[in-house]
């Protein structure tokens, strides 16, 4: 599949990016990231650990 943003495909929303409980969010982050594909991340706080989720990649 053609993940590019030319093929239109919408960027995937993961909420509670930053959570404490096992830092799943931010795996699933960086696994969709991995893939190529665009992706928002939603955070309560913006703290350290938003930056540090935000330094991964450019599209925030």
């Amino acid at each position: 599949m053609d993940y590019s943003p030319e093929a239109g495909v919408r960027p995937i929303l993961v909420t509670g990016a930053t959570g404490s409980v096992g830092a799943v969010g931010r795996t699933v982050v960086e696994g969709l990231r991995r893939r190529g594909l665009q992706v928002r991340a939603l955070v309560r706080r913006d703290d350290d650990r938003a930056q540090a989720l935000r330094a991964t990649g450019d599209d925030q």
